[in-house]
Protein backbone atom coordinates (compact mmCIF):
# COMPACT_ATOMS: atom_id res chain seq x y z
CA UNK A 1 0.00 0.00 0.00
CA UNK A 2 2.90 2.65 0.80
CA UNK A 3 3.74 2.69 -3.36
CA UNK A 4 -0.13 4.50 -4.20
CA UNK A 5 -0.26 7.37 -5.38
CA UNK A 6 -2.12 10.40 -3.36
CA UNK A 7 -3.45 11.83 -6.96
CA UNK A 8 -4.33 8.25 -7.53
CA UNK A 9 -6.48 7.00 -4.36
CA UNK A 10 -8.25 10.70 -4.52
CA UNK A 11 -9.06 10.16 -8.17
CA UNK A 12 -10.92 6.91 -6.51
CA UNK A 13 -12.57 8.58 -4.29
CA UNK A 14 -14.01 11.25 -6.48
CA UNK A 15 -15.63 8.71 -9.33
CA UNK A 16 -16.90 6.71 -6.48
CA UNK A 17 -18.86 10.11 -5.02
CA UNK A 18 -19.88 11.15 -8.75
CA UNK A 19 -22.25 8.36 -8.60
CA UNK A 20 -23.63 10.14 -5.88
CA UNK A 21 -26.25 13.14 -6.88
CA UNK A 22 -26.76 16.98 -5.35
CA UNK A 23 -28.25 15.71 -2.55
CA UNK A 24 -25.70 13.89 -0.79
CA UNK A 25 -22.47 14.30 -2.64
CA UNK A 26 -21.76 17.57 -0.63
CA UNK A 27 -22.04 16.33 2.84
CA UNK A 28 -20.14 13.39 1.59
CA UNK A 29 -17.36 14.60 0.22
CA UNK A 30 -16.77 17.43 2.70
CA UNK A 31 -16.93 14.74 5.40
CA UNK A 32 -14.37 12.61 3.43
CA UNK A 33 -12.13 15.33 2.92
CA UNK A 34 -12.16 16.44 5.80
CA UNK A 35 -10.70 13.34 7.26
CA UNK A 36 -7.76 14.44 9.51
CA UNK A 37 -5.68 11.57 8.32
CA UNK A 38 -6.10 12.72 4.35
CA UNK A 39 -6.97 16.44 4.35
CA UNK A 40 -3.43 16.81 5.69
CA UNK A 41 -1.57 15.21 2.87
CA UNK A 42 -3.81 17.98 0.23
CA UNK A 43 -1.32 20.76 0.40
CA UNK A 44 1.03 18.02 -1.10
CA UNK A 45 -0.79 18.05 -4.78
CA UNK A 46 -0.76 21.53 -4.25
CA UNK A 47 3.02 22.32 -3.61
CA UNK A 48 3.73 19.46 -6.54
CA UNK A 49 4.35 20.15 -10.56
CA UNK A 50 1.99 18.78 -12.77
CA UNK A 51 4.25 16.70 -14.66
CA UNK A 52 4.97 14.73 -11.46
CA UNK A 53 1.63 14.31 -9.62
CA UNK A 54 1.97 10.83 -9.45
CA UNK A 55 4.40 11.11 -7.36
CA UNK A 56 3.99 11.92 -4.05
CA UNK A 57 1.94 8.66 -2.05
CA UNK A 58 -0.39 7.94 0.28
CA UNK A 59 -0.03 7.83 3.92
CA UNK A 60 -1.92 6.24 6.68
CA UNK A 61 -4.19 4.25 3.85
CA UNK A 62 -4.97 1.61 7.07
CA UNK A 63 -7.10 4.13 8.73
CA UNK A 64 -8.46 6.44 5.96
CA UNK A 65 -10.59 3.51 4.30
CA UNK A 66 -12.95 2.58 7.17
CA UNK A 67 -13.92 5.81 7.78
CA UNK A 68 -14.99 6.51 4.02
CA UNK A 69 -16.45 3.17 3.94
CA UNK A 70 -18.63 4.28 6.52
CA UNK A 71 -19.53 7.50 5.20
CA UNK A 72 -20.17 6.36 1.33
CA UNK A 73 -22.52 3.71 2.77
CA UNK A 74 -24.48 5.40 5.99
CA UNK A 75 -25.83 8.72 7.18
CA UNK A 76 -23.83 8.94 10.13
CA UNK A 77 -21.87 12.34 9.45
CA UNK A 78 -22.55 16.02 10.44
CA UNK A 79 -22.52 18.68 7.33
CA UNK A 80 -19.04 20.14 7.95
CA UNK A 81 -19.32 23.18 5.57
CA UNK A 82 -18.38 23.67 1.97
CA UNK A 83 -15.76 26.68 2.45
CA UNK A 84 -12.85 24.92 0.73
CA UNK A 85 -14.83 23.33 -2.27
CA UNK A 86 -17.02 24.21 -5.15
CA UNK A 87 -18.86 22.28 -7.74
CA UNK A 88 -20.70 22.50 -10.84
CA UNK A 89 -23.06 19.59 -12.11
CA UNK A 90 -23.25 19.49 -15.59
CA UNK A 91 -26.55 16.69 -16.16
CA UNK A 92 -27.77 15.98 -19.72
CA UNK A 93 -30.92 13.59 -21.24
CA UNK A 94 -28.11 11.57 -22.76
CA UNK A 95 -25.84 10.85 -19.77
CA UNK A 96 -26.30 11.64 -16.35
CA UNK A 97 -23.75 13.76 -14.95
CA UNK A 98 -20.36 15.51 -15.07
CA UNK A 99 -18.80 16.89 -11.62
CA UNK A 100 -16.43 19.59 -11.77
CA UNK A 101 -14.94 19.85 -8.04
CA UNK A 102 -12.52 22.91 -7.32
CA UNK A 103 -10.79 22.46 -3.95
CA UNK A 104 -8.41 25.26 -2.31
CA UNK A 105 -6.83 22.64 0.11
CA UNK A 106 -4.68 20.78 -3.04
CA UNK A 107 -5.35 23.77 -5.79
CA UNK A 108 -6.99 21.33 -8.12
CA UNK A 109 -10.21 20.81 -10.09
CA UNK A 110 -11.22 17.23 -10.66
CA UNK A 111 -13.57 16.48 -13.39
CA UNK A 112 -15.19 13.46 -12.80
CA UNK A 113 -17.29 11.22 -15.64
CA UNK A 114 -20.09 9.48 -13.49
CA UNK A 115 -20.16 5.74 -14.50
CA UNK A 116 -22.78 3.62 -15.91
CA UNK A 117 -25.94 4.29 -13.86
CA UNK A 118 -28.83 3.85 -16.70
CA UNK A 119 -29.60 1.65 -19.00
CA UNK A 120 -29.14 4.14 -21.54
CA UNK A 121 -25.85 4.93 -20.30
CA UNK A 122 -24.82 1.39 -20.65
CA UNK A 123 -25.74 0.54 -23.66
CA UNK A 124 -23.70 3.74 -25.25
CA UNK A 125 -20.74 0.85 -25.56
CA UNK A 126 -22.06 -2.27 -26.27
CA UNK A 127 -24.51 -1.01 -28.89
CA UNK A 128 -24.27 -2.63 -32.71
CA UNK A 129 -22.44 1.15 -33.71
CA UNK A 130 -19.80 0.51 -31.31
CA UNK A 131 -18.46 -3.08 -32.94
CA UNK A 132 -15.97 -1.15 -34.83
CA UNK A 133 -14.05 2.45 -33.80
CA UNK A 134 -15.85 5.43 -35.54
CA UNK A 135 -14.40 7.43 -37.49
CA UNK A 136 -15.74 10.76 -37.48
CA UNK A 137 -13.43 12.94 -39.31
CA UNK A 138 -12.76 12.14 -43.06
CA UNK A 139 -9.58 13.28 -42.83
CA UNK A 140 -8.31 11.56 -40.25
CA UNK A 141 -8.07 7.52 -39.21
CA UNK A 142 -8.50 8.43 -35.54
CA UNK A 143 -11.75 6.49 -34.11
CA UNK A 144 -13.12 5.96 -31.44
CA UNK A 145 -15.88 3.65 -29.28
CA UNK A 146 -18.96 6.19 -30.81
CA UNK A 147 -21.12 6.43 -27.89
CA UNK A 148 -18.82 7.16 -25.83
CA UNK A 149 -17.35 9.86 -28.00
CA UNK A 150 -20.82 11.05 -28.59
CA UNK A 151 -21.61 12.11 -24.84
CA UNK A 152 -18.40 13.80 -24.03
CA UNK A 153 -18.09 15.65 -27.12
CA UNK A 154 -21.38 17.18 -26.78
CA UNK A 155 -20.72 19.25 -23.47
CA UNK A 156 -16.87 19.59 -23.65
CA UNK A 157 -16.58 22.93 -24.10
CA UNK A 158 -19.29 23.94 -21.08
CA UNK A 159 -17.34 21.70 -19.00
CA UNK A 160 -14.24 23.52 -20.30
CA UNK A 161 -16.13 26.85 -19.38
CA UNK A 162 -16.86 25.24 -16.15
CA UNK A 163 -13.55 24.81 -15.24
CA UNK A 164 -12.56 28.27 -15.96
CA UNK A 165 -15.37 29.95 -14.07
CA UNK A 166 -14.34 27.84 -10.90
CA UNK A 167 -10.89 28.67 -11.88
CA UNK A 168 -11.41 32.22 -11.79
CA UNK A 169 -14.02 32.95 -9.51
CA UNK A 170 -12.93 30.34 -6.80
CA UNK A 171 -9.56 29.15 -6.79
CA UNK A 172 -8.64 32.96 -8.13
CA UNK A 173 -5.60 31.11 -10.13
CA UNK A 174 -4.36 29.62 -13.59
CA UNK A 175 -2.19 27.06 -11.72
CA UNK A 176 -4.12 24.42 -10.43
CA UNK A 177 -4.00 20.96 -11.37
CA UNK A 178 -6.64 19.58 -14.12
CA UNK A 179 -7.58 15.71 -13.59
CA UNK A 180 -10.00 13.71 -15.52
CA UNK A 181 -11.20 10.74 -13.64
CA UNK A 182 -13.67 8.18 -13.35
CA UNK A 183 -14.92 4.53 -13.05
CA UNK A 184 -15.96 2.01 -16.14
CA UNK A 185 -18.04 4.23 -18.31
CA UNK A 186 -17.23 7.42 -17.31
CA UNK A 187 -13.36 6.33 -17.08
CA UNK A 188 -13.66 5.97 -21.11
CA UNK A 189 -14.84 9.48 -21.17
CA UNK A 190 -12.37 10.80 -19.05
CA UNK A 191 -9.91 9.51 -21.26
CA UNK A 192 -11.18 10.61 -24.42
CA UNK A 193 -12.00 14.39 -22.41
CA UNK A 194 -8.21 14.40 -21.86
CA UNK A 195 -7.43 13.82 -25.64
CA UNK A 196 -9.49 16.43 -26.64
CA UNK A 197 -8.73 18.82 -23.89
CA UNK A 198 -5.04 18.55 -24.25
CA UNK A 199 -5.76 19.02 -28.21
CA UNK A 200 -7.93 22.22 -27.58
CA UNK A 201 -5.73 23.68 -24.43
CA UNK A 202 -2.29 22.82 -25.43
CA UNK A 203 -0.73 25.26 -22.67
CA UNK A 204 -2.34 23.53 -19.78
CA UNK A 205 -1.45 20.24 -18.41
CA UNK A 206 -4.01 17.50 -17.59
CA UNK A 207 -4.10 14.36 -15.56
CA UNK A 208 -6.24 11.46 -16.22
CA UNK A 209 -6.85 8.53 -13.97
CA UNK A 210 -8.95 6.05 -15.39
CA UNK A 211 -10.66 2.79 -13.16
CA UNK A 212 -12.10 -0.54 -14.87
CA UNK A 213 -12.72 1.55 -17.93
CA UNK A 214 -13.55 -0.02 -20.97
CA UNK A 215 -11.27 0.83 -24.45
CA UNK A 216 -12.63 3.93 -26.51
CA UNK A 217 -9.63 4.43 -29.23
CA UNK A 218 -8.29 3.04 -31.87
CA UNK A 219 -4.51 2.92 -32.94
CA UNK A 220 -4.13 5.90 -34.70
CA UNK A 221 -5.96 7.60 -31.80
CA UNK A 222 -4.15 6.12 -29.00
CA UNK A 223 -0.72 6.97 -31.17
CA UNK A 224 -2.03 10.73 -30.87
CA UNK A 225 -2.75 9.78 -27.12
CA UNK A 226 1.18 8.75 -26.58
CA UNK A 227 2.32 11.44 -28.70
CA UNK A 228 0.51 14.25 -26.19
CA UNK A 229 2.04 11.74 -23.35
CA UNK A 230 5.40 12.55 -24.44
CA UNK A 231 4.95 16.03 -24.73
CA UNK A 232 4.02 15.90 -20.79
CA UNK A 233 0.47 17.22 -22.00
CA UNK A 234 -0.98 14.77 -20.42
CA UNK A 235 0.33 12.10 -17.53
CA UNK A 236 -2.03 9.37 -17.39
CA UNK A 237 -2.75 6.13 -15.41
CA UNK A 238 -5.68 3.66 -16.15
CA UNK A 239 -6.06 0.99 -12.71
CA UNK A 240 -7.51 -2.22 -13.13
CA UNK A 241 -8.65 -4.59 -10.28
CA UNK A 242 -7.39 -7.92 -11.10
CA UNK A 243 -10.24 -10.24 -12.72
CA UNK A 244 -12.04 -7.05 -13.73
CA UNK A 245 -13.84 -8.21 -17.18
CA UNK A 246 -15.05 -4.75 -17.74
CA UNK A 247 -11.47 -3.30 -19.07
CA UNK A 248 -11.72 -6.00 -21.55
CA UNK A 249 -14.16 -4.60 -23.54
CA UNK A 250 -14.37 -3.81 -26.52
CA UNK A 251 -12.03 -6.78 -27.20
CA UNK A 252 -8.68 -5.85 -28.64
CA UNK A 253 -8.14 -8.49 -31.94
CA UNK A 254 -4.72 -9.62 -32.77
CA UNK A 255 -4.42 -9.19 -36.04
CA UNK A 256 -6.76 -6.99 -36.53
CA UNK A 257 -6.14 -3.92 -38.87
CA UNK A 258 -5.19 -0.70 -35.89
CA UNK A 259 -8.01 1.71 -37.05
CA UNK A 260 -10.56 -1.40 -36.90
CA UNK A 261 -9.16 -2.53 -33.24
CA UNK A 262 -9.40 -0.87 -29.85
CA UNK A 263 -6.87 -0.34 -27.57
CA UNK A 264 -5.56 0.48 -24.16
CA UNK A 265 -2.17 2.28 -24.81
CA UNK A 266 -0.42 -0.52 -22.80
CA UNK A 267 -2.09 -2.83 -25.89
CA UNK A 268 -0.42 -0.60 -28.19
CA UNK A 269 2.68 -0.50 -26.89
CA UNK A 270 4.50 -2.45 -24.67
CA UNK A 271 6.81 0.58 -23.12
CA UNK A 272 3.80 1.91 -21.91
CA UNK A 273 3.21 -1.20 -19.37
CA UNK A 274 3.79 0.84 -16.47
CA UNK A 275 0.79 3.40 -17.22
CA UNK A 276 -1.52 0.65 -16.31
CA UNK A 277 -1.92 -0.72 -12.39
CA UNK A 278 -3.38 -4.19 -11.97
CA UNK A 279 -4.08 -4.31 -8.31
CA UNK A 280 -5.49 -6.79 -5.73
CA UNK A 281 -8.99 -6.44 -4.91
CA UNK A 282 -8.77 -5.19 -1.50
CA UNK A 283 -12.83 -6.46 -0.38
CA UNK A 284 -11.25 -9.94 -0.33
CA UNK A 285 -7.78 -9.71 0.19
CA UNK A 286 -7.49 -6.66 2.58
CA UNK A 287 -4.46 -5.65 0.86
CA UNK A 288 -3.63 -3.34 -2.53
CA UNK A 289 -0.13 -4.69 -4.53
CA UNK A 290 0.48 -3.41 -7.33
CA UNK A 291 1.22 -4.17 -10.32
CA UNK A 292 0.12 -7.82 -10.99
CA UNK A 293 0.91 -7.38 -14.60
CA UNK A 294 4.42 -7.36 -13.99
CA UNK A 295 4.89 -9.93 -11.39
CA UNK A 296 4.82 -13.33 -13.42
CA UNK A 297 4.38 -15.37 -10.23
CA UNK A 298 1.64 -13.54 -8.80
CA UNK A 299 -1.39 -15.85 -8.71
CA UNK A 300 -4.29 -13.57 -11.12
CA UNK A 301 -7.54 -13.50 -10.05
CA UNK A 302 -10.66 -14.71 -11.46
CA UNK A 303 -12.67 -12.65 -14.07
CA UNK A 304 -15.83 -11.79 -12.29
CA UNK A 305 -18.15 -8.93 -11.98
CA UNK A 306 -17.49 -8.63 -8.49
CA UNK A 307 -14.03 -7.31 -9.18
CA UNK A 308 -15.55 -4.20 -10.94
CA UNK A 309 -16.82 -3.04 -7.44
CA UNK A 310 -13.75 -2.24 -5.92
CA UNK A 311 -10.86 -0.03 -6.75
CA UNK A 312 -8.05 0.93 -4.30
CA UNK A 313 -10.42 -0.15 -1.34
CA UNK A 314 -12.53 2.00 -2.23
CA UNK A 315 -15.93 0.15 -2.69
CA UNK A 316 -18.19 1.26 -5.73
CA UNK A 317 -21.04 -1.73 -4.97
CA UNK A 318 -24.30 -0.35 -5.63
CA UNK A 319 -22.97 2.72 -7.29
CA UNK A 320 -24.71 1.61 -10.49
CA UNK A 321 -28.33 0.11 -8.81
CA UNK A 322 -31.81 0.25 -10.54
CA UNK A 323 -30.80 0.74 -13.89
CA UNK A 324 -33.35 0.58 -15.28
CA UNK A 325 -34.83 2.99 -13.33
CA UNK A 326 -35.72 6.02 -16.32
CA UNK A 327 -37.13 8.40 -13.59
CA UNK A 328 -33.13 9.50 -12.19
CA UNK A 329 -32.57 11.12 -15.72
CA UNK A 330 -32.72 14.35 -17.09
CA UNK A 331 -36.12 14.80 -18.83
CA UNK A 332 -36.18 15.89 -22.18
CA UNK A 333 -38.80 18.67 -22.95
CA UNK A 334 -42.68 18.39 -24.72
CA UNK A 335 -40.71 18.66 -28.12
CA UNK A 336 -38.21 15.56 -27.32
CA UNK A 337 -35.02 17.94 -27.07
CA UNK A 338 -32.07 17.14 -24.88
CA UNK A 339 -32.24 19.33 -21.87
CA UNK A 340 -29.12 20.07 -20.01
CA UNK A 341 -28.94 20.57 -16.28
CA UNK A 342 -26.31 22.41 -14.47
CA UNK A 343 -25.59 23.03 -10.56
CA UNK A 344 -23.22 25.07 -8.94
CA UNK A 345 -23.06 24.73 -5.80
CA UNK A 346 -19.89 24.78 -2.62
CA UNK A 347 -18.32 27.52 -1.37
CA UNK A 348 -20.58 28.02 1.44
CA UNK A 349 -23.06 29.13 -0.96
CA UNK A 350 -26.62 27.25 -1.71
CA UNK A 351 -27.44 25.40 -4.66
CA UNK A 352 -28.96 26.67 -7.55
CA UNK A 353 -29.63 25.59 -11.07
CA UNK A 354 -30.79 26.22 -14.81
CA UNK A 355 -32.20 24.02 -17.28
CA UNK A 356 -31.40 24.70 -20.76
CA UNK A 357 -32.01 22.71 -24.48
CA UNK A 358 -28.47 21.95 -25.62
CA UNK A 359 -29.37 21.51 -28.70
CA UNK A 360 -29.72 25.92 -29.06
CA UNK A 361 -25.30 25.18 -28.04
CA UNK A 362 -24.85 22.59 -30.98
CA UNK A 363 -26.81 24.35 -33.66
CA UNK A 364 -26.59 27.84 -35.21
CA UNK A 365 -30.24 29.30 -34.56
CA UNK A 366 -31.49 29.22 -38.32
CA UNK A 367 -29.88 25.17 -38.31
CA UNK A 368 -31.90 23.62 -35.29
CA UNK A 369 -33.60 20.63 -37.12
CA UNK A 370 -37.21 19.13 -35.84
CA UNK A 371 -36.81 16.38 -33.61
CA UNK A 372 -37.67 13.98 -36.52
CA UNK A 373 -35.11 15.15 -38.26
CA UNK A 374 -32.73 14.88 -35.49
CA UNK A 375 -34.00 11.51 -34.62
CA UNK A 376 -33.34 10.35 -38.25
CA UNK A 377 -29.89 12.18 -37.60
CA UNK A 378 -29.03 9.94 -34.71
CA UNK A 379 -29.74 6.72 -37.27
CA UNK A 380 -27.58 8.37 -39.72
CA UNK A 381 -24.69 8.62 -36.57
CA UNK A 382 -24.50 12.79 -38.17
CA UNK A 383 -25.83 13.89 -35.02
CA UNK A 384 -22.79 11.99 -33.01
CA UNK A 385 -20.64 14.83 -34.65
CA UNK A 386 -22.36 18.27 -33.27
CA UNK A 387 -20.70 19.06 -30.09
CA UNK A 388 -21.74 22.46 -28.21
CA UNK A 389 -19.50 24.52 -30.63
CA UNK A 390 -21.87 27.70 -29.16
CA UNK A 391 -20.83 28.05 -25.48
CA UNK A 392 -18.58 30.15 -24.41
CA UNK A 393 -17.19 32.50 -21.15
CA UNK A 394 -20.04 34.99 -21.67
CA UNK A 395 -22.86 32.48 -22.00
CA UNK A 396 -21.56 29.88 -19.42
CA UNK A 397 -21.27 32.93 -17.04
CA UNK A 398 -25.25 34.30 -18.10
CA UNK A 399 -26.69 30.78 -17.04
CA UNK A 400 -24.91 30.77 -13.82
CA UNK A 401 -26.21 34.52 -13.11
CA UNK A 402 -29.25 33.47 -14.27
CA UNK A 403 -29.59 29.71 -12.54
CA UNK A 404 -32.60 29.53 -9.30
CA UNK A 405 -31.42 28.43 -5.61
CA UNK A 406 -32.88 25.20 -4.74
CA UNK A 407 -35.66 23.93 -2.73
CA UNK A 408 -33.57 22.35 0.62
CA UNK A 409 -35.62 19.58 0.06
CA UNK A 410 -35.30 18.86 -3.57
CA UNK A 411 -31.44 19.62 -4.44
CA UNK A 412 -31.37 17.13 -7.81
CA UNK A 413 -34.33 18.10 -9.96
CA UNK A 414 -35.26 16.49 -12.73
CA UNK A 415 -37.30 18.89 -14.47
CA UNK A 416 -38.60 22.26 -14.66
CA UNK A 417 -41.29 24.60 -16.44
CA UNK A 418 -38.71 27.40 -16.64
CA UNK A 419 -35.90 26.98 -19.31
CA UNK A 420 -33.40 29.60 -19.87
CA UNK A 421 -33.12 31.22 -22.82
CA UNK A 422 -29.82 31.31 -23.89
CA UNK A 423 -27.26 34.29 -24.76
CA UNK A 424 -26.87 33.10 -28.30
CA UNK A 425 -27.32 34.93 -31.37
CA UNK A 426 -26.32 35.29 -34.99
CA UNK A 427 -22.80 37.33 -34.42
CA UNK A 428 -21.89 34.00 -31.78
CA UNK A 429 -19.26 32.67 -33.20
CA UNK A 430 -19.02 28.86 -33.01
CA UNK A 431 -15.82 26.68 -31.54
CA UNK A 432 -13.87 24.28 -33.33
CA UNK A 433 -15.37 21.43 -34.44
CA UNK A 434 -13.98 18.47 -32.08
CA UNK A 435 -14.42 15.53 -34.79
CA UNK A 436 -10.66 16.31 -36.82
CA UNK A 437 -8.66 17.29 -33.55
Amino acid sequence: MKDLSLISYMSAIISRLVYFNNNNFSDKYSNIFDIKELSTQLPTIKKTPSVDILKPKIKNLISIIPKIDKINYSEDYKSVGTRDFKYIIISTSNFSSIFLIADKRSNTIFVGFRGTTSLKSGLSYVKITSTLPFKPCSESDNGYLLGVFKITGETFYTVGEGIRFLSRTFLANNNFKLISTGHSLGGGCAQIFSYLWAKENPTKPICCITFGAPRVMNGPAIQQFIYLIKKKQIVYERIVTDGDPFPKLPPNIKGMVQNRNYYHIDDYDPKYRKSALFCTNYSTTKKIKCNLKNKNKTKRAKISTSNHGNYMSVNFLEAAQHLTDFKKEIKRDGEGNTICRIIVSGGNEPSKASFFNLNLLKLAKKEVSSNTTRKIGKVLLTDYKHPDIFMNSRVFDDIIKKSRKLNNNDLNPLSTDNYLQLDIDDKTEPREQLICL
